[in-house]
């Protein structure tokens, strides 16, 4: 996502987050399913450009540390929605689908497989392991 046209990310709590790997969820009579997993941040998105980018980087570069650590300091708790793609065995076949779902540099079509809602993930807790110049 950074050398794309989605830019560079304003911090670590307004960007999504997507799993590259595929994951392989096995229940305990032994059947499985293939799972992609994404986070979709509630606090929205915003990217720098790339001028913005490159003098924070230069000033600060634990701009997104801090900016994660202020937020959860101030009682702010960045959240994301937790989602999963789920591919049935079957299915994972790279002939039939035009691309190998294995493969990291692949998405998988959400109108084949919708992104599923199960949960949330909140940040309410980081270790501060820089000291302020302020």
């Amino acid at each position: 996502m950074f050398f794309s046209d989605h830019g560079t990310p304003d911090g670590w709590t307004q960007e999504h987050g997507y799993g590259c790997h595929t994951f392989k969820w096995v229940n305990a009579n032994g059947s499985f399913v293939y799972v992609k997993y994404h986070f979709i941040s509630k606090q929205g998105q915003k990217q720098l450009t790339r001028q913005e980018a490159n003098r924070i980087g230069g000033e600060d570069p634990d701009y997104s540390k801090k900016e994660l650590y202020y937020k959860i300091e101030n009682g702010t708790y960045p959240e994301w929605t937790a989602y999963v793609q789920v591919m049935q065995p079957e299915e994972a076949d790279p002939a039939k689908l035009g691309f190998d779902p294995f493969d990291v540099t692949k998405v998988w079509p959400r109108g084949q497989f919708p992104m599923q809602e199960y949960g949330k993930i909140v940040s309410v807790f980081v270790v501060r392991f820089y000291h302020d110049q302020d």
